[in-house]
């Protein structure tokens, strides 16, 4: 029995000796004055037993408790309830821990309560986490808000350049415009010195017949029905040039790729010719392949694309200067090529002949904006291709555009 008793008082010593180490445990009177402390209370604290025993427990209070919480406690406690919480604590060098605390009142043997009794758990590493992650959450927040910010800003600024590019467009294509005036006049020049002069001698000699008296009914009718179907002929030219120059509101239609290469040609003949340049047609016009597009576009390229060859051939002084032009279609693409034999274009500039202000002429002689509007037509509102390569005889380019299938 004795030795029971024994073994029990030590069992009971080794409880209360681990309890000591490893339970931040403390006692306090009524007033809250420490009583108690066990070794894991003093250890974490960084007091000795001596300093906290006969202390007010907020020895260890940290100033970012509010006051409300402890008031919260006293009052629970107060009333025989037990309390527990959360508690940032102050060690003695002024760091600081944290516990998860139960507080309940404490009683004699003969059930009087006199004081209070607290057991906490050390949670500093949970709510070191905690923190970090509301650290990481708020990081994160202002990480997405200064995304957000850098997206809207992007937006706008990509936006900025869109509207700049737009009108960089549309200035390209107004330059290109005016650039190509003075060719358009030149080649109503060239549309127009043989009807005028028809017409000139034909008047004079109806003059001169009228002077002599030698004009008869059907001399008279001949000559103003050839000067009737000059002038006609000019009225036409005039509409073609004023078709092509006039601004249009841009909006697609279906066209026949064949009456829109021609329309070109028209416009361009004349000024070939008088430069001596062989052109070599060799598209079916009694073929109809309908193409979407807008009105005068692929004119605009052909007239282009011919006059660049046709300075070329000037520049380079060829002999037997020709230009071929000619029509395939492929699977659903009309590919239209215009070749010429001016030995073709030098290799160190090919891949650049089609980019904005690009030019190897005289600043009288061009812009470099006619082959970049051409790329711009071909590619972006025909959804074609525009390339060129270099033959054994000269440069040939390709414009390839999809056939509008109904």
């Amino acid at each position: 029995m004795e030795k029971n008793r024994e073994k029990l008082k030590y069992k009971n010593y080794r409880l209360n000796k681990i309890f000591d180490k490893y339970i931040i445990s403390s006692k306090t009177d009524l007033k809250g004055i420490i009583t108690e402390g066990s070794s894991a209370f003093t250890d974490i604290s960084g007091y000795s037993k001596d300093e906290l025993i006969g202390e007010s427990h907020n020895i260890v209070r940290h100033p970012d408790m509010k006051k409300e919480v402890f008031k919260g406690l006293w009052e629970t406690i107060k009333q025989n309830n037990q309390w527990s919480g959360e508690v940032k604590n102050r060690r003695k060098d002024g760091s600081f821990y944290w516990t998860s605390s139960i507080i309940e009142p404490d009683y004699d043997i003969d059930g009087n309560k006199i004081g209070y009794i607290s057991i906490r758990e050390d949670i500093s590493a949970k709510k070191e986490i905690e923190e970090l992650k509301l650290e990481l959450e708020k990081k994160v927040e202002d990480r997405t808000k200064e995304l957000e910010s850098l997206t809207k800003n992007l937006k706008l600024k990509v936006e900025e350049q869109l509207k700049e590019l737009r009108d960089k467009d549309t200035s390209l294509l107004e330059q290109s415009k005016m650039a190509s005036m003075g060719e358009m006049i030149g080649n109503i020049a060239h549309q127009w010195r043989q009807p005028l002069s028809a017409i000139n001698a034909t008047a004079s000699g109806m003059k001169l017949s009228n002077e002599l008296d030698l004009n008869t009914k059907e001399d008279t009718r001949d000559n103003l029905d050839l000067i009737i179907s000059k002038a006609e002929y000019l009225s036409e030219t005039i509409n073609i040039f004023r078709d092509f120059l006039t601004p249009n509101n841009s909006s697609k239609e279906i066209l026949i790729l064949e009456d829109n290469v021609n329309r070109g040609l028209n416009i361009i003949k004349a000024n070939i010719d008088s430069f001596y340049i062989n052109l070599i047609n060799k598209i079916d016009y009694t073929k109809k392949t309908k193409i979407f597009g807008v009105k005068n576009e692929l004119p605009q390229v052909i007239i282009n694309i011919i006059n660049n060859a046709k300075d070329i051939l000037i520049e380079k002084d060829i002999k037997d200067k020709y230009i071929i032009l000619d029509l395939n279609i492929n699977d659903n693409m009309a590919i239209i090529t215009i070749e010429d034999n001016a030995k073709g274009v030098p290799l160190d500039i090919i891949g650049k002949i089609f980019e904005p202000y690009f030019t190897t002429k005289h600043q009288s002689q061009g812009t470099g904006l006619g082959l970049n509007m051409s790329y711009k037509i071909v590619t972006e509102s025909l959804k074609g291709k525009l390339y060129v390569k270099n033959t054994q005889n000269g440069a040939k380019f390709y414009i390839e555009i999809p056939i509008y299938l109904d």
